[in-house]
């Protein structure tokens, strides 16, 4: 440790002699612009880093963390878990009440796993979309509160201020699962402008009448302009149990790197899909998920 410190004090006196050296030879110093203009910053290729974790037990809770490199900033997420199975209402699934950045370098996804016994092997995968050159992200966070009776859908819309816009967005709500039934659900995450991410929860009757307090979070950087949100609508179902995919185009001119989902519903719990992927696949954003209900409900996915 002695010794490292004495090289960086050589380090010191020599910069500052080539400095002086410079600043004679040319007569000036170099100005605050040209050291700007060389610590500008480039933005590197997206990279995807992954984590997985797996459960096997009914209510048990799934946590997944993916890690940029050292040089890299975590700039969106994603995630992608076992696909509901079963036709009846007891197969196994999971609900995603988390996907969010955790630091500068990580993306966390949560998620509870329901199952009938005997309980089937349960995956979750986090995906952290990484990149070097970029601006520091800063977090707004807005909470909610759920109260009784229940059966309400509550939408958050955190939004970045000054010259910030959003470049993308997560959330995070209790665990859903409390034995008798679904204590809440994330319906819709997603872009909404250029400065903020929405966010639409809904706490089911009576169980999620409350108090339950869910979040929703912009991540905001000094960028010129914010990636435009490209929604594509998936198919209509009136089928219970039956599943839908759908993918909106990614553009990398265009600086799409996170995207999310959303749902038509608007029949409070009469119809909805229970989302168990929402992750960047090559040049398009995938949403994935299975249909509770017969009345008319359907995937959007986004990118931006």
């Amino acid at each position: 440790m002695i010794g490292s410190g004495r090289g960086s004090q050589r380090g010191r006196i020599a910069l500052a002699s080539a400095l002086a050296a410079s600043i004679a030879l040319t007569g000036f110093a170099p100005s605050a612009a040209d050291a700007k203009k060389k610590r500008a910053l480039k933005p590197g290729p997206v990279f995807t880093e992954s984590a997985r974790t797996s459960v096997s037990s009914n209510e048990a809770i799934a946590t997944a963390v993916a890690y940029c490199a050292p040089k890299e900033r975590v700039v969106g997420g994603g995630f992608y878990e076992t696909p509901p199975t079963g036709p009846s209402a007891t197969g196994a699934q999971g609900y995603v009440f988390e996907s969010r950045r955790v630091g500068a370098r990580a993306w966390q996804v949560s998620s509870q796993y329901f199952d009938a016994p005997p309980a089937e092997p349960f995956t979750l995968v986090a995906y952290a979309y990484c990149r070097s050159g970029v601006p520091p992200l800063s977090e707004v966070e807005t909470v909610g509160t759920a109260l009784p009776p229940g059966n309400t859908y509550h939408v958050l819309a955190p939004t970045c201020t000054g010259k910030r816009k959003a470049v993308s967005g997560g959330f995070r709500a209790a665990p859903p699962l409390s034995g008798a039934g679904v204590l809440g659900q994330v319906f819709d995450s997603y872009r909404a402008g250029p400065r903020s991410w929405l966010m639409r929860y809904w706490n089911t009757p009576p169980l999620g009448g409350g108090p339950n307090s869910f979040s929703a979070y912009a991540y905001c950087a000094k960028v010129k302009r914010a990636p435009p949100d490209t929604a594509v609508p998936g198919p209509v179902s009136t089928t219970n149990r039956s599943a839908s995919t759908v993918s909106a185009p990614c553009s990398r001119n265009k600086g799409q790197v996170q995207g999310g989902f959303a749902q038509a519903t608007t029949s409070l719990g009469a119809s909805y899909f229970i989302v168990s992927q929402s992750q960047r696949f090559g040049q398009n954003w995938v949403v994935s998920g299975q249909h509770s209900g017969s009345a008319p409900d359907n995937l959007f996915a986004h990118c931006g």
